[in-house]
């Protein structure tokens, strides 16, 4: 189910789906913890979602018990290219939370 929630969000970006979406992703994941596939979509979900702070919390939790995860590596690089997708009241993730990096000019 979550899977048919995630495209009707993509297709008319309705919060609700993405409720829907990421509780159904959650559901499966209580029933089968270990489960790959469920929780790199959960966090493409979140990611989807905007909800870039769970996004990434799932992301490295796929990566602590799978460290050669592609997909959980694709998305945790894309949360630190994109640090302007982050919420209100977050700060970008990959220098600490220090806020954007900056490079000097010459």
């Amino acid at each position: 189910m979550g899977h048919i929630y995630e495209q009707q969000y993509e297709a008319t970006s309705s919060p609700e789906y993405a409720t829907k979406a990421i509780e159904s992703y959650k559901k499966a994941y209580a029933l089968d913890p270990k489960s790959q596939v469920i929780g790199e979509r959960l966090a493409e979900m979140y990611w989807k979602a905007q909800r870039i702070h769970d996004a990434v919390a799932e992301a490295q939790e796929i990566l602590k018990r799978d460290p050669d995860n592609v997909q959980s590596r694709r998305l945790l690089g894309g949360s630190i290219a994109e640090p302007g997708r982050c919420q209100r009241g977050q700060r970008p993730i990959g220098n600490g939370g220090k806020g954007p990096r900056t490079v000097p000019r010459d």
